[in-house]
């Protein structure tokens, strides 16, 4: 098991003065606040380092003064991209891949130092270090292709399992290092970092929005612990996950192996003791006034209880089908498609102001005005309808208008309250189920979908026309197949509806877009209510409004919450 490390050249061919005097004034000058420059000098100080053999005490010094500007810098990097639509751009692209070069480039540096200390005697104090970094500079590495939802490189589980099974060699897997790559350095051992990674590969991180990733990632810093590695040769073994210490995988399920294939270099994974944290967690976010900045998401921690147990069963058979799809992102967006015109009702105050209407197209409103004007651009003020050719684009007379901007006349509907412009866009189906569908994007364009959005998706096979429910899942993005979507379809059938929390100050405003989902009496489904995911909670008293009929409910628990809505169980309450 040897690591994928460059042949080194004679220590005087280096074009780079590694000395810790001479790296630290190099690092003193370099120009952290012109990112681009920095790139191309780091990347040139580890080229030159990991092409030339130098003594490992100099090559350790000069790699740990290397770590700062390196963390400054893919920081920088990473906070370009991070938060922007996919597919990514190619920069933004760039900018990710120049952040994994170089984190690359420092985890091989730590892989040379840590093979050349192997064969000295005195390896003790500065080979943990070496494996600690090395793990902790790949793991960023899965990380970042975690969060923008691309394949990692090849190689890099082999020398994380090489590097656990040198520490295990070794007898170093429980020596604390502290870890200066982060903001605030912490101690952790080789083994806490190992298992750290393994169990973040577990939680699906493709299911995880970006900024959950490093979320959950530096929630397992303190989780670690309570998984155990144990022999997979050891017949009293257990766990729920196994990996070969000689292969590029990552763990996967037990079950899932032939028991009598795993020889002495297989590993099991036993998470029986995580449900212990992650119920914690939940207890104190529960219990917490300052839930919503200090606490994860319940959500993310009940997905989580679920990733690390029992292997789940496929309920529905995948097949093939070749189709266009039509899909809308969002739940005000969606409410927008299956809603109804809804006339609204004249308000006094609102009769003054249709004696200000303008009538003339070409005005232009001054916001100076003691009192805001109406401008009427000779369009039907009753309920406006969307054309479902044209899935919401503005009529024609306001196409291509030239005084659109801050001043410009817009349309009625722009007035109107659930009058958003629907945007509508195109993929292509891959395969399907039952249970939902894998979309490829068909565009160069940028698309809003993200982890845990509903959308509504039409299909160029279903002759009925009609919008259906889902929620994205996963996301993958590969050169092969672009951008690739897993959504899981929702109950059928579905009826916008407006939400409100009932409380003693409430007006026409405080409305919410919502959606019922009708209950399915033949598979014991009940009703549930697609609601965002502030401020209604479970047993707030709200009160709905379908068409021009208003009910309270209270809201009896939460199904999901995704970040983007929340689907709530309810049941009618008696009006106080």
């Amino acid at each position: 098991m040897d690591l994928n490390i460059p042949a080194l050249g004679k220590a005087g061919k280096c074009q780079f003065k590694t000395g810790a005097a001479a790296v630290r004034q190099w690092v003193d000058d370099l120009p952290l606040i012109n990112i681009e420059a920095s790139v191309k000098q780091l990347e040139f100080a580890l080229d030159e380092i990991n092409k030339t053999d130098i003594p490992a005490a100099e090559r350790h010094a000069a790699l740990e003064l290397l770590n700062a500007p390196i963390m400054h810098v893919t920081g920088a990097l990473v906070k370009s991209y991070l938060g922007k639509q996919f597919p990514l751009k190619t920069r933004d692209l760039d900018n990710a891949a120049k952040a994994t070069a170089l984190r690359y480039r420092m985890a091989t540096s730590y892989k040379i130092l840590a093979a050349a200390m192997v064969k000295q005697p005195d390896s003790r104090t500065g080979l943990p270090i070496a494996i600690h970094r090395a793990m902790r500079h790949l793991s960023e590495i899965l990380i970042g292709s975690y969060q923008i939802y691309v394949p990692y490189p090849d190689d890099i589980w082999k020398d994380l399992h090489t590097l656990y099974a040198i520490g295990e060699q070794h007898g170093l897997l429980q020596q604390q290092v502290e870890d200066i790559t982060l903001r605030t350095p912490v101690s952790s051992t080789p083994e806490d970092i190992y298992k750290q990674i393994l169990l973040l590969s577990l939680a699906c991180p493709y299911r995880l929005r970006q900024n959950e990733t490093s979320d959950v990632y530096m929630l397992l810093s303190k989780w670690a612990p309570y998984s155990k590695l144990l022999r997979a040769s050891d017949e009293t073994s257990g766990g729920f996950f196994t990996w070969n210490l000689e292969a590029d995988h990552a763990p996967a399920y037990l079950t899932t192996r032939n028991r009598e294939d795993r020889d002495t270099h297989w590993r099991n994974l036993n998470t029986s003791d995580m449900s212990k944290p992650v119920r914690s967690a939940l207890e104190a976010r529960q219990q917490s006034t300052q839930r919503y900045s200090d606490h994860l998401e319940e959500r993310i921690l009940q997905r989580l209880m679920l990733s690390w147990g029992v292997m789940p069963k496929r309920q529905f058979t995948r097949r093939q089908q070749d189709a266009s799809i039509q899909l809308v992102v969002g739940l005000n967006a969606i409410h927008n498609v299956i809603s109804e015109p809804e006339q609204e009702p004249v308000h006094p105050d609102k009769v003054q102001a249709e004696s200000e209407v303008i009538r003339d197209q070409e005005y232009l409103q001054d916001p100076t005005f003691e009192r805001p004007a109406s401008i009427s651009v000779n369009a039907p003020r009753n309920g406006h309808r969307r054309d479902k050719t044209t899935f919401g684009q503005l009529p024609e007379q306001w196409q291509n208008n030239p005084l659109q901007g801050a001043y410009a006349a817009s349309s009625p509907a722009a007035a109107e309250e659930n009058a958003i412009p629907l945007h509508v866009e195109n993929w292509k189906m891959q395969d399907m189920s039952a249970g939902g569908y894998c979309l490829l994007w068909d565009s160069e364009e940028a698309s809003s979908a993200q982890v845990g959005e509903l959308v509504a998706i039409k299909s160029s096979y279903d002759s009925n026309d009609n919008w259906h429910l889902g929620v994205i899942r996963w996301m993958k993005l590969t050169r092969e197949r672009g951008l690739g979507l897993g959504v899981q379809m929702m109950s059928p059938g579905a009826r916008a509806i407006w939400a409100r929390v009932c409380n003693d100050k409430v007006s026409r405003a405080d409305r919410m877009q919502g959606i019922l989902l009708p209950d399915i009496k033949g598979l014991n489904q009940q009703a549930t209510l697609l609601l965002p995911s502030l401020p209604f909670r479970t047993g707030y008293l709200s009160r709905l409004t379908r068409g021009d009929k208003e009910e309270q409910v209270k809201l009896t628990a939460q199904l999901e919450d995704t970040g983007s809505f929340a689907q709530y169980h309810f049941m009618a309450a008696e009006e106080s």
